[in-house]
């Protein structure tokens, strides 16, 4: 036998690691963000993550919320349509808000506006949509996916965050699944506000972390607060004036401010308003015009 040299025992296994290398650069600074309803107390993140990192390694992955109330199709559907815009052109948007799995609603991914969107069609990527028709949208086929298994209960996991880390990845749409009408999508209903005369109504849509009640009231519908003053109630909630920010207040004070959503925001100063006034999701808010 002839000697076996330093160059041939660790050559292929150089070249396999360039070439490993070379996949992961690829695929660099791609952005996967996820937006779930299933909390940090289980796994159910850290498998999603796994899985993607495992198919297309080298992935940037963004936690956007995974504290959505449970199978809360609009509160996931807001999330998304406050946060998808902060991101580069190329992300992808992986959204798992899924009361429906395992039934036969449909399993997507769509492009809009330079981004993709993976989730369930029943309304939860309406959130960045707004009712707009997709440039492209696909119904996901496993076998496309190569997928080992296919959970009834995780499609998270076994379905959407294969799909997602291959769009990354720098596959394609057409790739991965069949062509959908985009007006066959299934859409969300938000509540939307209205003005009457000098009064406009509304509703909260999100209470906060820090216990804001976050409302539909969209900052437009208030032109001319500030010059003429208003009048803002929400059941026990009550505050005159619109102000600029929260240290406006006296500490324990009630106020409403314009939102980073760019929507009518109910706070306490240094408080949680939801705590203190009972404020809650769906509550009727209105505003009066002085």
């Amino acid at each position: 036998m002839g000697e076996t040299t330093v160059g041939q025992w660790f050559g292929p296994l150089v070249r396999w690691a360039l070439v490993t290398r070379e996949s992961v650069d690829d695929v660099a600074g791609s952005v996967v963000t996820l937006l779930t309803d299933f909390g940090l107390s289980d796994t159910f993140v850290g498998q999603m993550k796994g899985e993607m990192l495992s198919r297309t390694p080298g992935l940037t992955l963004v936690d956007l919320t995974h504290q959505v109330p449970p199978q809360s199709i609009l509160i996931g559907a807001l999330h998304l349509r406050a946060a998808w815009s902060a991101f580069p052109p190329g992300t992808v948007h992986l959204v798992v808000v899924d009361p429906g799995v395992g039934s036969d609603r449909r399993a997507i991914a769509l492009s809009w506006q330079g981004h993709y969107f993976v989730g369930p069609d029943n309304g939860v990527l309406d959130g960045a949509l707004d009712g707009a028709e997709p440039d492209d949208v696909i119904e996901i086929d496993p076998r496309q996916l190569h997928a080992e298994r296919i959970s009834r209960t995780f499609h998270g996991r076994d379905l959407f965050a294969p799909a997602a880390a291959e769009l990354a990845g720098g596959r394609s749409l057409s790739d991965l699944g069949s062509v959908v009408d985009p007006r066959s999508l299934v859409r969300v209903d938000v509540p939307r506000a209205f003005r009457d005369g000098d009064t406009v109504h509304g509703t909260i849509l999100i209470i906060d972390h820090y216990g804001n009640g976050i409302t539909n009231i969209a900052a437009h519908l208030l032109e001319g607060a500030v010059a003429r003053g208003i009048e803002v109630q929400c059941g026990e909630f009550r505050c005159s004036g619109l102000a600029a920010s929260y240290a406006a207040a006296e500490s324990d004070e009630a106020l409403a401010l314009i939102s980073s959503m760019d929507t009518l925001e109910l706070a306490v100063r240094d408080g949680a308003a939801a705590t203190r006034y009972d404020l809650q999701t769906g509550a009727e808010v209105t505003v009066q015009f002085s």
